[in-house]
């Protein structure tokens, strides 16, 4: 029981101490960097990357129709979006194939079963990234919405000016009914 102990008291402060560092890193980033702005729309170029956006989605069926719906709004030319359905149970897979019906730049992959040794959404997100064909990947979660119909272009604006080869965006974040949060607002607000 020692021994246990000794190793799990350690661990669970490196752990703690992980979180605490991440927490100071965005504290700094969010009073450093300037937030990404609808008008900001105005500085875009017209030579944009292509981007594929990937959602791996599981039982979401209360949450991806205003996903997809809110990427597929999205004013980005060289724009393809891949919706997994990673085994779902609920209606999501159903949701997803209507939504592609009808919009052109909408791909829906349905996976059946995990590869040995892949695990859930991680095996999903290998899923798109295998048939995405654009030169800038893009990850977001079934119940993420933008709520900018610009902000994948003043993201990728912002990546160019800065020559970056990654990028990551901080969403707001607001409270629903189940007082459970749900990632509902991009950086970029109208």
């Amino acid at each position: 029981m020692n021994t246990l102990l000794n190793i799990l008291i350690p661990l669970n402060g490196l752990i703690l101490g992980v979180w605490i560092m991440r927490l100071a890193v965005l504290s700094f980033a969010s009073r450093v960097l300037k937030p990404l702005r609808a008008e900001m729309a105005a500085g875009v170029g017209g030579d944009l990357p292509s981007v594929s956006f990937i959602v791996a989605a599981k039982d979401e069926a209360a949450n991806i129709e205003s996903c997809l719906k809110s990427l597929a709004a999205l004013e980005y030319p060289k724009l393809q979006i891949i919706a997994v359905n990673d085994r779902s149970g609920d209606e999501t897979g159903a949701i997803m194939d209507r939504l592609s019906a009808e919009r052109d730049r909408l791909e829906v992959h349905h996976v059946t079963h995990l590869r040995s040794g892949w695990f859930g959404k991680n095996n999903a997100m290998r899923e798109g990234v295998e048939r995405a064909e654009g030169e800038w990947l893009c990850f977001t979660d079934a119940d993420c919405i933008q709520t900018c119909k610009h902000s994948l272009a003043i993201a990728m604006q912002y990546a160019k000016d800065r020559n970056a080869d990654f990028l990551s965006v901080l969403p707001s974040h607001e409270r629903i009914l189940s007082g459970s949060v749900r990632c509902s607002r991009p950086a970029v607000r109208s």
